[in-house]
């Protein structure tokens, strides 16, 4: 069964250089993978907190476009079919 793997995009976190090469070299040659996508973190989920009646404490801020493009390129180099959505 195709899949596609959805890569949520957190500054600090996980969008070194380092962390992407190796995310492509554990994909690499996985023959179900139809494309990885990357999601650039966002805030829209604090609104949901706040609904529940819970504080939204995170502090992470939305990648730069260029880390994103930068990221696609590297995943690219894996021979990964790669996409990534525009910043909300």
């Amino acid at each position: 069964v195709a899949f596609t793997i959805r890569v949520p995009v957190i500054m600090g976190v996980n969008d070194s250089e380092e962390n992407t090469r190796a995310l492509g070299e554990r994909l690499r040659g996985c023959m179900s993978l139809r494309c990885v996508e990357l999601l650039p973190y966002h805030r829209m989920a604090g609104a949901k907190y706040g609904m529940l009646g819970w504080q939204y404490a995170h502090a992470f801020a939305p990648p730069p476009t260029q880390t994103l493009e930068r990221l696609v390129e590297i995943l690219g180099e894996y021979g990964l079919c790669v996409t990534h959505q525009q910043q909300i």
